[in-house]
């Protein structure tokens, strides 16, 4: 009996810790894609696609209520997608890394390097080089493309996800598109 109370804790123990370290990595990646800029561009996307949508329905006379209400969601939407958007970088990279990249990323250097790079001055040229030369930057150059593609298609379905449940929700509500 007392056995079966030791593997019961020792199982159960095991568990726990893994999925504890499974989150912390989730985390992690959560605040890589916060340093690196995908939370500030999904949210512009998120905008961008309510002028498309309202745009599609410019002669409904939609209240501004309404599209108000529909875009209260605009933080739950960004963070399924930066959700979705962790799991590729997860599949591709170890949480080592991944700190090492949210570590380069948030520097003055890693900043200018995303927003300009023919702004960086010799310092950070030289930062930018050590980064790249590192285990980190040489993954993130080697697996680009892959992460690309999987980030597109992650993308496209939000995007294409979210469209459709927005404009649904209007269409339920009786509102026409033009």
């Amino acid at each position: 009996m007392n056995v079966r109370y030791l593997f019961l804790t020792v199982f159960l123990t095991i568990c726990f810790s893994a999925t504890a370290q499974k989150n912390d990595f989730q985390q992690e990646v959560i605040n890589y894609l916060t340093t690196n800029g995908t939370v500030k561009q999904y949210e512009g996307v998120f905008d961008d696609m309510f002028v498309v949508i309202k745009q599609q329905f410019a002669g409904a006379n939609i209240p501004d209520s309404e599209w108000k209400a529909l875009q209260a969601s605009k933080s739950k939407d960004v963070d399924k997608a930066i959700r979705m958007f962790a799991s590729a970088y997860r599949k591709h990279f170890d949480q080592e890394q991944i700190m090492e990249m949210n570590q380069f990323f948030g520097t003055p250097a890693g900043v200018q390097m995303r927003m300009n790079p023919e702004g960086l001055n010799a310092d950070q040229r030289k930062e930018v080089k050590a980064f790249y030369d590192s285990e980190a930057g040489q993954n993130l150059n080697a697996l680009s493309a892959e992460l690309t593609t999987d980030v597109s298609q992650i993308s496209e379905y939000w995007s294409r996800d979210l469209f459709n449940e927005k404009m649904n929700a209007l269409i339920a509500k009786g509102y026409s598109p033009q």
